[in-house]
């Protein structure tokens, strides 16, 4: 959505102070309940921490309450940020385009980092470079403006680079004019306005080049933006610039069961009692000897089969063949 225009103060003003045309944030910082549904289940916000923050243990979101600038990353188990609300003018949106080792917050952003289950940490420092926000405001009368088609971010990020080496080319002459004379230093100046006007050349179309070139390839505000210091947000007093949240915990393991009372299974039907193991069979005695067969009596009857009785009677038989033999013989 495009922000209504605002009226500016002159370029040559900002660039004296080395500020930039935002208007300032509120001066709240530290747990701020409204940016989220709070849970403090991994950790909370410091009442220290530099900026209005709040965590629901899924998130961190962030909002800059400060009136300039930073940079914000993100470490650990920490997705990529997610822009909620973005404030400001062409200006803010070329800021944030500037490479940083995390993501800029111009004043009044809000932004969240999704977590991860392990350990997380947002950490705020300053923005570099420090001149950045004076630079891109010295160029702001030439940045391009949302019409019935917004600005392709394509072209604000040309200004980016641009603005970074003509930072690059400003902190190198204000080196190499230490301690010389009149004539070193327009050495010195012609050197830097080479690499300034190479960087315009390179970046811009050449009409819009020529035209900003009057407004950047001044000495006076070299000097201006080489006098803009950093913040320093990790020393202002009282204040803290790390927000940690700890791990998820692991699920604690189930309890283990109730031991079950004699004769139950744990609340089912009693287990049958285990049916007795049968006695081993008892060993063969072993078989007695057989006892001699007593001699049969002539009057024992016998069986006729062959066994003792019968036996008897064919012994009879015999004899009284053979008395009926002998009787013959004597006659």
């Amino acid at each position: 959505m495009r922000v209504p225009h605002v009226r500016r103060l002159p370029v040559a003003v900002v660039a004296a102070l080395g500020l930039v045309a935002l208007a300032p944030a509120t001066a709240s910082a530290g747990p701020a309940a409204g940016l989220c549904t709070p849970d403090t289940g991994r950790g909370g916000v410091p009442a220290e921490f530099v900026l209005d923050a709040c965590v629901d243990g899924a998130g961190i979101t962030v909002r800059n309450s400060l009136d300039h600038p930073v940079v914000v990353s993100g470490r650990d188990d920490v997705g990529k940020p997610v822009r909620i609300f973005s404030p400001g003018d062409e200006v803010a949106a070329v800021l944030r385009m500037l490479p940083a080792e995390g993501t800029v917050l111009m004043p009044g952003d809000l932004v969240r980092w999704p977590l991860g289950p392990g350990a997380a940490a947002v950490v705020v420092a300053d923005l570099v470079p420090v001149a950045a926000p004076a630079i891109a405001a010295g160029l702001d009368e030439f940045l391009p403006r949302d019409g019935a088609r917004p600005v392709p971010p394509a072209v604000l990020e040309t200004f980016a680079v641009l603005v970074g080496r003509i930072d690059a080319a400003v902190l190198e002459w204000d080196d190499c004019r230490t301690d010389r004379n009149f004539l070193g230093e327009a050495a010195c100046e012609a050197s830097a306005a080479t690499a300034i006007g190479r960087a315009l050349d390179e970046q811009l179309t050449r009409g819009v080049a020529v035209e900003a070139a009057r407004a950047v390839l001044d000495p006076a505000r070299w000097a201006a933006w080489a006098s803009v210091e950093a913040s320093h947000v990790a020393a202002i007093p009282g204040v803290g610039t790390s927000l940690q949240q700890q791990a998820v915990p692991p699920p604690a393991p189930p309890p283990p069961p109730a031991p079950a009372a004699p004769g139950t299974t744990g609340g089912r039907r009693p287990a049958p009692a285990p049916a007795p193991a049968p006695a081993p069979a008892p060993a063969p005695a072993p078989a007695p000897a057989p006892a001699p067969a007593a001699e049969p009596t002539p009057t024992q009857p016998g069986n006729g089969r062959g066994h003792a009785h019968g036996q008897d009677r064919w012994k009879d038989w015999l004899r009284q063949v053979e008395e009926w033999l002998r009787d013959r013989d004597d006659d």
